[in-house]
């Protein structure tokens, strides 16, 4: 079966803040990236539908800058060799100017 995307992914490993609905935050790892979304494993399973602030930072030119977005869980699977579950992440909402560091970052990738 062929996987169909709307949005082309580039593989990424970069530490990823996720913020539970009472403030604390739990980290994970990036492990590809889009404009649609964000892959992560994490020690920390989440239900599918429940939406969190996820926040990472990106290289930007000579730079990194941090990217920040609301994202929905899509899938989890449970990674048995590692422990660890892969969040499937969509995101719903870009924070400030994170949208364009995203779109300059996966370009950047692409080329």
């Amino acid at each position: 079966m062929s996987e169909r995307r709307a949005a082309p992914r580039v593989p990424i490993d970069r530490r990823v803040g996720i913020v539970q609905s009472d403030g604390e935050v739990v980290y994970g790892r990036a492990s590809d990236l889009s404009m649609g979304g964000v892959s992560v494993k994490c020690r920390h399973s989440a239900d599918v539908g429940r939406a969190f602030d996820i926040f990472f930072q990106l290289d930007h030119g000579v730079r990194a800058r941090r990217f920040e977005a609301r994202a929905k869980v899509v899938y989890v699977h449970y990674i048995g060799n590692e422990h660890l579950h892969r969040l499937g992440m969509q995101f719903l909402e870009f924070k400030g100017d994170s949208r364009e560091i995203l779109s300059q970052f996966v370009s950047d990738r692409l080329r």
